[in-house]
């Protein structure tokens, strides 16, 4: 209880008492993969389940060739470059490949989707978007929005409508590679660099609207592309780049109940629920 005469701000007491009135405090929010007593192995599995059932785009397809990419991207490749796993329903937390430059000079590597800024304590904080409208200011994003941005090549990605949740898959109409906006930063940890990216997203188009009020940024050109990853690009080109939604045609289908679950990663995932919109 407060001494008679003591400052309210200088009470210790955590709860209301007749001489200062303090409210009681509130414990705060500890998030689940936080929690003391949780294993590594189990704090990454509660965090993917975290990621996957975020509110904007967390799922994507991935099927490309890395000798496609470089031709796309005008990177040379050779029999000794890896294939590219196939990824069907792709969460947060895996890793996919994108170009992105180096030294002035492209490269096609596999990042971990969830960027951990350079100087985060821990890579638990590992956010998977980022709004287009804000990257450049917010301090986890502003500096590889300055100096390492990235391409990601998907085949379409998946959103939830509310109410109910239902899923639905976003394409290229003519089951091309779609090319999203991207920011990554190298994170230094006890196991060493781990390069991990975030997808930028935006307001959508009016087809996409009906399904979710985001989705990813989506560079249309060879110029767009050339510009999103030169290191000499202004602010102002990259929000104009960063702000648009693609005017290429999208086919845009219900998807099966099974992308719900990660581990479903199979061409079943995509096939169509109910009739295209």
């Amino acid at each position: 209880m407060c001494a008679p005469g003591q400052r309210a701000s200088r009470c210790r007491a955590g709860r209301s008492c007749c001489t200062c009135r303090r409210p009681p405090r509130r414990a705060l929010a500890t998030p689940p993969s936080r929690r003391r007593g949780c294993s590594s192995a189990t704090r990454k599995r509660r965090r993917s389940r975290e990621w996957s059932n975020a509110a904007m785009c967390a799922r994507i397809i991935q099927n490309v060739d890395v000798h496609a990419l470089g031709r796309v991207y005008r990177i040379q490749t050779d029999n000794t470059d890896p294939q590219i796993p196939i990824r069907w329903n792709g969460p947060p937390g895996d890793r996919y490949a994108q170009c992105r430059a180096e030294d002035r000079r492209r490269r096609i590597a596999r990042l971990r989707w969830g960027l951990t800024p350079s100087w985060a304590p821990s890579d638990d904080f590992a956010p998977h978007n980022a709004r287009a409208e804000t990257a450049g200011v917010k301090p986890t994003f502003r500096d590889a929005w300055r100096r390492r941005r990235a391409v990601l090549p998907v085949n379409g990605w998946y959103e939830w409508r509310k109410p109910g949740r239902t899923p639905f898959l976003i394409a290229d109409a003519e089951d091309g590679i779609l090319h999203l906006a991207a920011l990554w930063d190298r994170w230094n940890g006890p196991a060493g660099p781990l390069d991990g990216f975030t997808v930028l997203t935006t307001v959508p188009r009016d087809e996409i609207a009906a399904v979710h009020h985001r989705q990813p940024a989506v560079l249309e050109s060879d110029a767009e592309i050339d510009d999103w990853l030169d290191a000499g690009t202004g602010h102002d080109r990259l929000m104009t780049l960063a702000a648009q939604p693609g005017p290429r045609p999208l086919r845009i289908h219900e998807g099966s109940t099974a992308v719900n679950n990660p581990r479903n990663d199979s061409p079943r995932v995509a096939e169509p629920a109910a009739l295209p919109l």
